[in-house]
């Protein structure tokens, strides 16, 4: 990073091979061995190494994630196997490669995947309703599919029906293809 903005690590994943992927948040400009990268505001980071901690690629992606001013609101849920996926919490909007997706509400959950190699986007999607759903964490299974984890405050459907929702906050587990 460089001296005058912050950028900090959220989550590391690393593949069977040894690659790893590390994302956050970054303001200013940041420099993972593949040259300098300069936020546009507060953005997201994705950068991924090889086994011997070679630069592989890395970008920044311009949104509204978790709401504050503050790189420590960007959060991304890393997963690596046959493609890297990211989860996390989207206040606005945000284009992480295939055209930009918009909140329907306070909170709600993007996920993206790209092709772990290059960082090339393959899909990405929102996720809620007009509460605020916040996810917690994210996994892959062999197979490809993810499982986004997280708090709702608020009854949504994440495409298998609607979630029901008693008060306060509850939890949500959603169980998504890897298409």
């Amino acid at each position: 990073g460089d001296a005058t903005c912050d950028q900090v690590g959220n989550d590391v994943a690393i593949d069977a091979a040894g690659n790893l992927v590390v994302g956050g948040g970054a303001a200013g400009s940041v420099d993972f061995g593949g040259g300098a990268l300069a936020a546009t505001a507060i953005d997201m980071f994705l950068a991924r190494f090889g086994p011997t901690g070679s630069h592989t690629w890395s970008q920044l992606i311009a949104g509204t994630f978790a709401g504050g001013a503050s790189v420590v609101q960007v959060k991304p849920y890393l997963a690596l196997g046959g493609a890297l996926a990211v989860a996390g919490e989207m206040r606005g909007s945000v284009d992480f490669g295939g055209g930009a997706l918009t909140s329907n509400g306070q909170a709600d959950i993007y996920v993206a995947t790209f092709d772990p190699a290059t960082g090339v986007h393959q899909w990405s999607a929102n996720i809620g309703a007009s509460t605020s759903e916040i996810p917690q964490d994210l996994s892959m299974d062999g197979s490809g599919s993810l499982v986004v984890s997280g708090t709702m405050l608020g009854a949504f459907d994440a495409g298998g029906g609607t979630l029901p929702y008693d008060a306060f906050s509850d939890v949500f587990v959603v169980v998504l293809d890897a298409s």
